[in-house]
């Protein structure tokens, strides 16, 4: 309800897996119940259960998608060097939709990889080109592609960290070394989790210190503040903190707006200004006219006298979010649609629950 109230959100897709539906229905119950409730795009899926893959395929079509693309391809590496079970399963299953296989690599530092950046480097290097190879045997037509995405482990606490600057330099690491040694094909995939478990600065800081650390050492210092929203390793999503990102990139897209150049003669204005009006810009009819076009105004963080605190800026995020759940108008996709996907979530439901 908050994404369709929302205007900025162009598309969702299947939310955090939900611990009260069967596993093998549980992205089929999430497809209903968004179709249900918003008339946004739904884009494409991770499946994660290989009985479900041949019923998400389907769900893909009615919506729109090719079954291949919608039914995702992010593939996990256990390390160090282990493909699960049911992660191999799904990549025969997706094998005959020819998806994109992307081997995902998600070393932990001092846990399941080595303690030192090098050596996580290179073990998960390994991974990624050991499952590209098996992904090729299994599929010679499937698209492959690498993905990093490291963490490292606390050892004064026992928790991951996901956003420090040691698994930037990892992921950024593993992507050089893949540029180096075969000819690119991989990507970072950690860059939008955090591991701050609560909305405020301490995401924000997380956030920004991953991007402009990409931005540096992968990205060709092109700068993406991504993963809105995300909290704890990808594992919860806050719309106070999506909100709170939203401001942010807000702000950094105004910045990066190329200024529009007027048609009209600017020095005379300014000389006239000067001259006739003894250089008050601030009652020229001018700057009444263009202040709006002219200036940013955050939402949430604040220019005036008094500077918002965190918990001020929480509380505005939140009062938002139950402003935009409460205004929610009901939306849904076209009543064929929801009648073809009934049809197969009812038989899905009929094959894979017992």
């Amino acid at each position: 309800k908050f994404a369709q109230g929302d205007k900025r959100v162009a598309s969702i897709t299947i939310p955090l897996s939900r611990s009260n539906i069967p596993a093998p229905i549980e992205q089929l119950d999430a497809i209903m119940l968004m179709a249900r409730l918003s008339d946004k795009k739904i884009g494409a899926t991770d499946a994660t259960v290989p009985e479900s893959v041949p019923f998400l395929a389907e769900m893909g079509v009615v919506l729109g998608h090719k079954p291949g693309v919608f039914v995702g391809c992010c593939n996990c590496i256990n390390p160090p060097l282990r493909l699960e079970r049911r992660t191999a399963e799904t990549m025969i299953q997706r094998s005959k939709y020819h998806s994109r296989s992307m081997i995902t690599s998600m070393p932990a530092l001092g846990g399941s990889a080595p303690v030192d950046i090098q050596g996580t480097v290179i073990l998960a290097t390994a991974e990624i080109v050991g499952g590209l190879i098996l992904s090729f045997i299994i599929d010679p037509e499937a698209p492959l592609l690498g993905y990093i995405a490291s963490v490292q482990v606390d050892m004064r606490s026992g928790n991951p960290a996901s956003s420090s600057p040691q698994t930037i330099k990892v992921d950024a690491g593993v992507f050089q070394l893949m540029e180096y040694a075969f000819g690119g094909g991989t990507g970072v995939g950690g860059r939008s989790y955090i591991s701050a478990k609560r909305p405020g600065l301490q995401a924000v800081f997380e956030r920004f210190l991953k991007a402009v650390g990409y931005s540096e050492l992968a990205d060709g210092h092109m700068f993406g503040f991504s993963g809105n929203g995300n909290l704890d390793n990808g594992s919860m999503v806050s719309p106070e903190q999506y909100l709170l990102d939203m401001e942010i990139t807000g702000g950094l897209e105004n910045m990066w707006t190329i200024p529009a150049v007027s048609d009209e003669d600017i020095t005379g204005r300014i000389s006239k200004n000067i001259l006739e009006e003894g250089g008050n810009f601030l009652a020229a009819e001018h700057t009444i006219a263009n202040y709006r076009k002219e200036a940013w105004f955050p939402r949430l963080f604040s220019y005036s006298s008094k500077t918002p605190s965190e918990q001020e800026m929480l509380d505005a995020c939140h009062a938002t979010y139950r402003e935009t759940v409460a205004g929610y108008r009901p939306a849904s996709y076209p009543a064929e649609i929801l009648k073809e996907l009934d049809a197969v979530y009812k038989k899905a439901k009929k094959a894979l629950i017992k």
